[in-house]
C-alpha cells in the first residue's frame, strides 16, 4: 500500500475528510489494516474519522485503490513522544517547502534568469508555477 497515494486519493475524493486525516500520524500498515495515531488533544479530528460513514468511505476508497479490503484503526499517541512520527500535515508542509526550494534553485540556474539578474541586478524574490492557460502565448 502506498500511503501517499492513499492520502492524495482522500484529498481528491473526500475533501471533507482529508483535513482531519492530516492531523494524525501513520503508525503502521499491516496487510489491509492502517493504524493511525492521534494525540489526545486532537479530539475533533479523531471523532470525525471515527464516524462510521467516514471509516466506511476510507475503507471503500482503499479497496478501490488496492483491490483488497482496507480497515482503518485509530489509536491515541503521545504528542511529546520524541520518537513519534510527524503528522501527515507536517509531512505535506515539509514536502511543499522542499519543492519550492528546488523550484527556486532551478529558476536561479536558468540561463535567462541569470542574464536578467545580471542585467538588472536584484534578487529572485519568488518563483511560482503556472498552469498552461496562464502562460504567455507567443
Amino acid at each position: 500500500m502506498n500511503w501517499e497515494q492513499f492520502q492524495e486519493a482522500v484529498s481528491t475524493n473526500h475533501p471533507n475528510i482529508a483535513p482531519f486525516l492530516e492531523m494524525g500520524r501513520l503508525v503502521k500498515i499491516e496487510g489491509g489494516l492502517i493504524t493511525l495515531g492521534f494525540a489526545k488533544q486532537v479530539t475533533t479530528a479523531r471523532s470525525m474519522l471515527e464516524k462510521e460513514d467516514n471509516l466506511h468511505a476510507l475503507a471503500a476508497l482503499g479497496e478501490s485503490l488496492y483491490g483488497c479490503a482496507v480497515r482503518i484503526r485509530i489509536v491515541e499517541v503521545a504528542e511529546q513522544d520524541p520518537g513519534a512520527a510527524p503528522t501527515m500535515k507536517q509531512i505535506r508542509v515539509a514536502k511543499e517547502q522542499e519543492q519550492r526550494l528546488i523550484l527556486a534553485q532551478q529558476a536561479k540556474a536558468h540561463p535567462l534568469v541569470k542574464q536578467a539578474l545580471e542585467m538588472f541586478g536584484g534578487e529572485l524574490a519568488e518563483v511560482r508555477t503556472t498552469t498552461p492557460t496562464q502562460e504567455v502565448q507567443e
